[in-house]
């Protein structure tokens, strides 16, 4: 049997800081796949179309190919799916997996050209979140208008894709058959939190691409209601990232007067993002989806924080983290203050264990990409 041809693509720039942990999830996604085939990693450089090759069974640095650079962002976006065409030309297509965007007669009729040419390929639609509506609706004016668009087109989705792949509890999405994951997370990537030392202050840490349904106005205010008190451990927020709603945090601690105790340090990674981590006491995960209707929480930065040995804060039903995982705060679906008192007495108590090796040694053995992509790549069968 030849090797596989698993065309990957996503819709996502690599020069975007705020897509940082977008990427560490595809390479870690690709990193299963590179086991079963060669696979071809389409997605935007700034104003090209690039695609970087990874070799079957190999640990060789991917071979990286502008596929065709552009004079603006606009001209890529728009002709994305035709130079994926003209990438591929005559090449055999085993498997296409592609993060889904939005429903729309150019996108169908580049997944039916698709099929056309590869009557016996494998389609996989991921959908990182589910349902979307209510999200895009808080979006920009330009997602708003396409939204009824999506809406009418996505139902033709069924005719081309075979599986979707969801974070959700969904038997089917538009028809397709689900595949259900959970993220995940290379945990050897992700240095190991070393133990605070005892010191005066409490410190809590959110790192994301900041939109509203982070809720971290929830801890801000949660910060300014334990602060107010005067109590002998201050409290900090570290917010790292950027995103739609930092302006809003930013006049929220403002209007709070916690600018002294709410630290906006923008988009980081590497050495840097390391030392923040080894300061901090406790993360927080996603606390805001009940704003979007959706009522899991699988996020990756959940699987990072346990990779690292840093408890965390959280909202909603995680599957790999049930009622008897020790190491999460949990607070409930709704716009509330985060009590950072209880979060401080919480984490006195779990203070008395190794959580920090027991949460990166759960991450070892259940939050590998290779385990949960596993559920896709059983899907292959003989291809």
């Amino acid at each position: 049997m030849s090797v596989r041809n698993i065309y990957y693509f996503v819709r996502n720039d690599k020069e975007n800081k705020n897509d940082i942990g977008f990427f560490k999830k595809f390479y870690g996604q690709i990193a299963a796949f590179r086991r079963e085939g060669n696979v071809h990693f389409i997605h935007f450089r700034d104003r090209a179309v690039v695609v970087e090759y990874f070799e079957f069974n190999s640990d060789v640095e991917p071979e990286l190919k502008i596929i065709r650079r552009f004079r603006s962002k606009l001209a890529a976006q728009l002709l994305f799916y035709y130079e994926i065409l003209k990438f591929i030309g005559t090449n055999r297509v085993d498997v296409l997996y592609f993060r889904y965007k939005i429903s729309e007669p150019v996108f169908l009729r580049f997944l039916s050209a698709v099929r056309k040419k590869n009557p016996d390929s494998l389609l996989f639609s991921e959908f990182p979140t589910f349902p979307y509506d209510e999200n895009w609706k808080q979006e920009s004016m330009l997602k708003k208008i396409f939204l009824p668009v999506d809406r009418f087109f996505r139902k033709f989705l069924k005719h081309y894709v075979n599986f979707a792949v969801t974070y959700y509890d969904a038997e089917s999405i538009y028809g397709i058959e689900t595949i259900r994951i959970s993220n995940a997370v290379d945990v050897h990537s992700v240095e190991l939190k070393r133990k605070n030392e005892p010191d005066d202050a409490f410190i809590i840490i959110g790192v994301a691409g900041l939109g509203f349904w982070h809720g971290y106005d929830r801890i801000i205010k949660g910060i300014a209601e334990y602060n107010r008190k005067a109590p002998s451990l201050e409290a900090f927020f570290y917010i790292v990232g950027d995103g739609r709603e930092k302006n809003n945090l930013e006049c929220l601690a403002d209007q709070l007067n916690v600018n002294d105790y709410v630290l906006f340090f923008g988009p980081l990674t590497g050495d840097k993002l390391d030392e923040l981590f080894d300061k901090s006491h406790i993360g927080v995960n996603t606390i805001g989806w009940h704003r979007m209707g959706v009522t899991g929480n699988d996020t990756l930065k959940a699987r990072e924080y346990c990779a690292r040995g840093l408890p965390f804060i959280t909202s909603g039903h995680d599957h790999d983290f049930g009622d008897d995982f020790k190491y999460v705060f949990r607070v409930g679906e709704d716009d509330t203050p985060v009590d950072v008192g209880k979060v401080i007495d919480y984490y006195e108590v779990i203070n008395n264990s190794d959580f920090s090796s027991i949460m990166r040694d759960v991450a070892v053995k259940k939050l590998s990409w290779y385990s949960q992509m596993g559920k896709v790549i059983e899907k292959f069968g003989d291809l």
